[in-house]
């Protein structure tokens, strides 16, 4: 037999393998690593580009509500362009992957035919190739991905209640309310027979028994800028139709801020007339609603002293009437600039004259169903809220700090107006800083498409 012989295998050579493996692997992070870290960056400046999206949309529906549209005193063109310049701005001041958000006029759309009552606008915003401004990527350009596009959008709706839609109520209402009655003799009710039972004999109302607004429009035809006395000097010497008295306002249940000019917390201090200069000031914090009794206050006296330090206070007027608070002018429209005595002025922020879209000469009152008030009644007397009255402050004067002021908006309650069990929850909608017309940001409409 032949003896075995060895036999020896040469293993084949691995070097580099490693190298290899390395390498492939390297390849596979760098791929998660596009997929982690370039994702969770592209995710965030989604984030970003949403929230500026949702800012814009918000601050272009409330230039919407204060523009004076709604009761004609701008055109919806008018409207439109201050609503995008503010869209743009707002949005503006918002970072998207480390840049401004850059809103074009393309990237804003409106709706008013869909239900004209309540306006929609819709904003984009978007870092993509298309637009000029991709977002540029990190570890992916490792793959072939060099930059990735990212887009937002969102829509805010201007609501108007007084239209059948839910019932309205707002905070930081001042401490007088106004009677239904429309003080100008030229304007007519449509249906006269039907109202002004606690009016005056041919004045008209503001609004229907349906709860809706009649008269629309810039002064005289309409009410927008028209004059009105809103606390009178001299009660006795006051029309029946501009009558009013300060309202009973109780503390807020929530501290609100206050200019520094006032004496204390937003309506946290009192009873009486201390009170009744602190909600003046500064800015009650309970809700009134459609169909709310509310008892009016009919003090003795006709507080002239905390009449005239919550109001200067409250507009930044001078003391002894020498002026400093913000202007409206309506030549042409509604334009509100900016006082002496502005905080943003005297801050530096902007220039006197300058103009503006928020004023503390803005306020809103409550409109009750225009029962005759009776100074002196004992226990006061309970009134019906129907509507609210938006206005600014011209000024206070003699005699006896008596109070004038611009109609800006009015907003009815509409035929289902109440405002059911009492309270501002459940299908209320809350308007804040006390405007009637409250925005809300609601689910991109189909019907709004960008170019």
């Amino acid at each position: 037999m032949q003896p075995w012989k060895s036999v020896s295998r040469k293993r084949p050579n691995e070097s580099g393998m490693t190298l290899f493996m390395v390498a492939a692997s390297l390849f596979v992070l760098l791929g998660m690593a596009a997929l982690s870290i370039d994702l969770v960056s592209l995710y965030v400046a989604r984030s970003e580009a949403q929230r500026a999206a949702d800012a814009a949309a918000l601050a272009a529906a409330k230039s919407l509500a204060d523009s004076t549209l709604f009761s004609g005193g701008v055109s919806q063109a008018t409207a439109e362009a201050g609503a995008r310049e503010e869209a743009k701005s707002v949005g503006g001041q918002n970072l998207v992957g480390g840049h401004p958000a850059a809103i074009a006029d393309s990237d804003i759309v409106f709706d008013f035919n869909t239900n004209p009552n309540n306006p929609v606008v819709s904003v984009r915003v978007q870092r993509t190739l298309a637009n000029g401004n991709p977002m540029p990527t990190f570890f992916a350009k490792a793959i072939g991905f060099n930059e990735a596009d990212i887009a937002a959008f969102a829509t805010a709706e201007a609501y108007t209640p007084g239209n059948g839609g839910p019932p309205v109520c707002t905070g930081c209402l001042k401490p007088w309310i106004m009677p239904n009655c429309d003080p100008n003799p030229a304007h007519t009710d449509p249906d006269p027979t039907a109202a002004d039972e606690f009016c005056a004999t041919g004045l008209a109302r503001y609004i229907d028994s349906d709860g809706n607004v009649i008269s629309t429009g810039l002064s005289p035809s309409g009410v927008v800028g028209q004059l009105i006395a809103v606390k009178s000097g001299l009660p006795s010497a006051a029309p029946a139709a501009s009558q009013f008295y300060p309202i009973q306002m109780s503390p807020g249940t929530t501290a609100s801020s206050c200019p520094s000019c006032a004496s204390g917390g937003g309506g946290s201090s009192g009873p009486g007339a201390a009170l009744y200069r602190q909600n003046i000031s500064c800015c009650n914090t309970n809700q009134f609603y459609c169909g709310q009794n509310v008892e009016v206050d009919e003090q003795t006296g006709n507080v002239v002293g905390p009449t005239g330090q919550g109001v200067q206070c409250l507009i930044n007027q001078g003391p002894g009437n020498s002026g400093g608070q913000d202007i409206i002018s309506l030549t042409s429209g509604v334009r509100i600039t900016a006082g002496s005595r502005n905080p943003l002025v005297l801050g530096g922020i902007i220039p006197s004259g300058a103009s503006i879209s928020s004023s503390s000469s803005k306020v809103t009152l409550p409109l009750y169903d225009g029962h005759a008030l009776e100074p002196g009644e004992s226990g006061g007397l309970n009134v019906t809220i129907i509507g609210f009255l938006e206005l600014f402050i011209e000024e206070v004067r003699s005699p006896n700090n008596t109070v004038d002021a611009y109609i800006l908006n009015i907003s009815g309650c509409g035929s289902g107006g109440g405002g059911g069990a009492g309270t501002c929850s459940g299908s209320g909608s809350i308007g804040t800083g006390g405007n009637p017309i409250p925005v809300r940001l609601i689910q991109n409409p189909d019907n709004l498409s960008f170019p």
